[in-house]
């Protein structure tokens, strides 16, 4: 005949209710010191992020300014060259650098043979001439 099955005895006959009362303090202990730590990682976070704005903004506020010296329309200097019989003026590598803010562009080769090259752009053949070389500028 089969004996009636309980739960509690059979617990108790695998771990007695010390043992388990133990372990169940145990983790409810280590769950929560695991939870004070988050909490003190981000009020300790928190605080280094508000110290981090208020130097940005100080030194930003106590930095010198520069002047910019690039400007999106340069002004034509006093002593314009053009090319005689057409109105295209000359222009020296500065204001032709200029006209370009905020990008990263380069003047390359020898002052009789410069080329005009934007840095962040991947070359393609839109900006190769007939002859497969790159068009000059």
């Amino acid at each position: 005949m089969k004996t009636k099955f309980e739960p509690k005895e059979f617990l108790n006959e695998v771990v007695s209710p010390d043992e388990l009362r133990a372990a169940t303090l145990e983790r409810t202990l280590t769950a929560a010191r695991g939870h004070r730590r988050w909490r003190r990682t981000v009020r300790g976070a928190g605080a280094v992020a508000a110290c981090a704005i208020l130097a940005t903004i100080i030194l930003r506020e106590s930095a010198p300014t520069v002047p910019s010296i690039a400007t999106n329309n340069p002004q034509p200097a006093s002593s314009t060259q053009t090319i005689p019989g057409t109105d295209i003026r000359l222009m020296s590598d500065d204001e032709l650098l200029a006209m370009f803010p905020g990008r990263p562009v380069a003047l390359l080769g020898p002052p009789e043979d410069r080329r005009f090259v934007f840095l962040d752009e991947q070359r393609s053949s839109k900006t190769r001439g007939a002859s497969g070389r790159p068009l000059n500028f």
